[in-house]
């Protein structure tokens, strides 16, 4: 028997092997390590899994982004009809009217700058007195040409002067349609009727004075109340081109311009289906109702909205 010299009775496989545990004792295995076979079927695994989860996440963020277009398609249309309902807010009682030509649904009405009451009586006291204003005392005359009146208590946001074109107007007792000399559109960009060119106006402490184109006035308000308004607005829902557009800065006219003559600024795009009514009598006598309905689709997302305005036609 071969005896083991002391140097190689403690040595050890070498560093880049191991023992094997199914061959004869002390055999030496290769270095392990993954086979093709292995790496293939890991990869299909991990294909599997990021495939299953891609499904699931895919599935909420593609929810997200639906509700997200959709959150955002509802809130444009909101803001195009809440703009719409505040310009309606400020209409001349007994102003709004509504026609259709073709596709398109033409919403018009005159938008009041200010108002309040004129003087109809003189008053019991010389308004000077005091720390009280001029001393005017200037009354509202019908039946007579008049050009100037002063009114009871001063008025906020007078214009300081007319407007070249189109014209501002002074607007008494304006009951519409079918009634003679009280119908704002009846004779169109001039004076006649219930209105005069509005010239220029002075506020003191305690009233202002009005000045307009010298027009006889026929009709007094019950109220005693006068408004200044400016050129008329029109919004034409066109399903054909799919826009809501407003229109403003032109003249009155007796008929209804479908459309105006005036340059068209978008509201809101992308409208499948409009509809625009007005009733002058929907809620009484002194307040109308206009029912706006608008559906909008981008994308295959549709949504519909619906809104109901009051307007105040108590002149």
């Amino acid at each position: 028997m071969r005896r083991i010299p002391p140097t190689e009775r403690h040595a050890g496989p070498p560093a880049a092997a191991r023992w094997c545990s199914c061959g004869p004792p002390h055999t030496v295995c290769p270095a392990g390590g993954f086979t093709l076979v292995e790496l293939a079927i890991t990869l299909v695994v991990l294909g599997i899994v990021a495939l299953m989860l891609g499904q699931f996440a895919g599935g909420a963020v593609q929810s997200y982004l639906d509700a997200q277009r959709r959150a955002e398609l509802v809130d444009t249309t909101e803001t195009a009809l809440r703009r719409l309902q505040r310009d309606l807010r400020l209409a001349l009682p007994n102003s709004v009217r509504v026609t259709r030509a073709g596709s398109a649904t033409f919403l018009e009405f005159v938008p009041v700058i200010t108002g309040g009451r004129y003087r109809a009586e003189l008053a019991g006291g010389n308004p000077s007195s005091g720390n009280c204003g001029s001393s005017l005392n200037d009354t509202m005359r019908f039946g007579v040409a008049d050009n100037t009146f002063t009114t009871i208590g001063p008025v906020a946001d007078l214009p300081d002067s007319a407007s070249a074109s189109p014209a501002t107007f002074v607007v008494i007792y304006n009951l519409g349609a079918g009634f003679a000399n009280a119908d704002v559109y009846a004779s169109g960009a001039t004076t006649g009727g219930n209105k005069s060119v509005y010239l220029k106006s002075g506020t003191a402490a305690c009233e202002s004075q009005i000045a307009f184109a010298s027009h006889t006035f026929t009709l007094p308000s019950p109220s005693g109340r006068f408004h200044i308004v400016q050129s008329p607005v029109t919004y034409a829902c066109d399903t054909a081109t799919g826009r809501l557009d407003r229109y403003g800065d032109y003249a009155l006219a007796p008929v209804q311009p479908a459309p105006p003559v005036a340059t068209a600024r978008l509201a809101l795009d992308s409208i499948s289906a409009c509809d625009i009514f007005y009733s002058a009598t929907s809620v009484s006598q002194r307040i109308g109702v206009v029912s706006v309905s608008v559906t909008r689709t981008v994308n295959g997302e549709s949504v519909r909205l619906y809104h109901e305005i009051a307007v105040d036609n108590s002149p």
